[in-house]
């Protein structure tokens, strides 16, 4: 899978470049606006992932009015700025949205495909998840492309140090966050069994005293653990 940018710029020429520059490099271009009711419209009928905005827009309602717009009442989709020389109002107003950064014109093809990377990235890992459902997922980067993992994929969690390693129905992913913020935010469909480990209690084909399996994998059940993985897991001994 590709990841999804929306391009916001007036500028015919620096939106086609920008444009190639990303097509170039691995990223699905969703739409390219001019206006903010051009944007509004893309984003809401494209869904992008991430949006590459030049904030003046040559009307009444700028760039940063459009991200105003889509992140009320909370921040839906990380930004990138892209402008020239702003007024100390218009960045303050920028700041306002909380960006994931800003490119200044002209700009500059490898900042443009790193800060919309890391703009993800950082989203991504900074998500609030604690209401996600087992329909929902996580993003992972394989390559060049950001792979979507639903979470009912997902058959434990394993502690690396400061990563994580996901371990799914077909594949491995190591990704950086410590068991701990995984646990915190993954509680309504994983459960922990030891300090090592993060299961996705739907998986779950046995269990004795001392370990949960998940059909191939055997997890060990910590002392300190037993007590919740008895509320979750009904036929705990």
């Amino acid at each position: 899978m590709k990841l999804k940018v929306q391009i916001v710029e007036d500028d015919p020429l620096t939106a086609f470049d920008l444009k190639e520059v990303l097509t170039e490099n691995q990223f699905e271009v969703v739409g390219v606006s001019k206006s903010y009711e051009e944007a509004l419209k893309t984003f809401h009928t494209k869904k992008p992932e991430v949006i590459l905005a030049d904030i003046k827009l040559g009307s009444e309602k700028d760039g940063i009015d459009f991200i105003n717009t889509i992140n009320s009442p909370s921040i839906v989709c990380p930004v990138v700025y892209l402008t020239g020389n702003s007024d100390v109002e218009t960045k303050t107003r920028a700041f306002g949205t909380n960006p994931s950064t800003f490119l200044t014109k002209p700009f500059n093809s490898n900042t443009v495909v790193i800060s919309l990377e890391l703009a993800f990235d950082r989203f991504n890992k900074e998500l609030e998840i604690n209401e996600l459902s087992i329909n929902s997922g996580l993003f992972v980067k394989k390559g060049d492309q950001f792979l979507k993992i639903h979470l009912s994929e997902i058959v434990l969690i394993k502690a690396e140090g400061s990563y994580s390693r996901i371990v799914t129905l077909k594949d491995e992913y190591l990704l950086s966050g410590n068991l701990k913020s995984y646990s915190e935010r993954l509680h309504n469909c994983f459960i922990r069994t030891h300090r090592s480990f993060l299961i996705n209690y739907n998986k779950v084909t046995a269990i004795d005293a001392q370990n949960v399996h998940l059909g191939d994998h055997s997890v060990p059940i910590g002392r300190r653990y037993k007590n919740s993985v008895r509320e979750k897991i009904k036929r705990f001994p």
